[in-house]
């Protein structure tokens, strides 16, 4: 995004200390009339940003820092509201949700690594017999089961489960099963 653009609706995702910038028009509350907009965004937080009058038109600037700002802003889905506001009138002039992802430069230690990722990690440690970083395996537990108690043959069965969704979360959320061919001289065995 350049920083002259003024996007004219409220995009489908936007990241976390980035900067976002919305040109509004609405015939019925321009703001040569003394109408101004303010958008609110509420998921993780609440957080509120005030139009600047351009002409007809609402400019919003949502910063990427500051009070408020998008660094304000957790990953997440957030649901948003545009208000007209005119004295004492307010009218909803458009809604809907946004995707917030996070700000990368901002993570510390695992804290982007995902659950599936965690999981993994421990059920490779629980079947090779180590123990990873003093984790107390006897009390992590998935589902109602405890990670200890699981036989070695479902633990198997749960880490291809979360692979295969690693997998598909790296090819863009795209599904994919893993199939191994191999080529035995009279065909081709799978």
């Amino acid at each position: 995004m350049h920083p002259n653009d003024l996007l004219p609706a409220m995009p489908d995702t936007i990241t976390a200390a980035t900067t976002v910038k919305l040109k509004r028009s609405h015939a019925h509350f321009p703001a040569s009339a003394g109408w101004s907009l303010k958008l609110t965004l509420a998921g993780k937080v609440v957080v509120t940003f005030a139009s600047a009058a351009s002409g007809n038109d609402h400019l919003i600037t949502m910063p990427a820092t500051g009070t408020p700002a998008t660094d304000d802003l957790g990953p997440g889905v957030y649901e948003w509201v545009e208000k007209a506001v005119l004295g004492g009138e307010v009218y909803e002039t458009d809604r809907g949700f946004v995707q917030v992802f996070a700000n990368l430069e901002a993570g510390v230690g695992d804290q982007f690594q995902q659950w599936a990722e965690k999981v993994v990690e421990l059920i490779e440690a629980r079947i090779s017999g180590r123990v990873i970083d003093g984790a107390d395996m006897a009390a992590y537990r998935i589902g109602d089961r405890e990670i200890s108690n699981i036989p070695i043959d479902e633990l198997f069965g749960i880490l291809n489960t979360l692979r295969a969704q690693l997998r598909a979360k790296a090819a863009g959320g795209q599904f994919a099963r893993q199939v191994v061919m191999e080529f035995t001289g009279r065909g081709l065995r799978h």
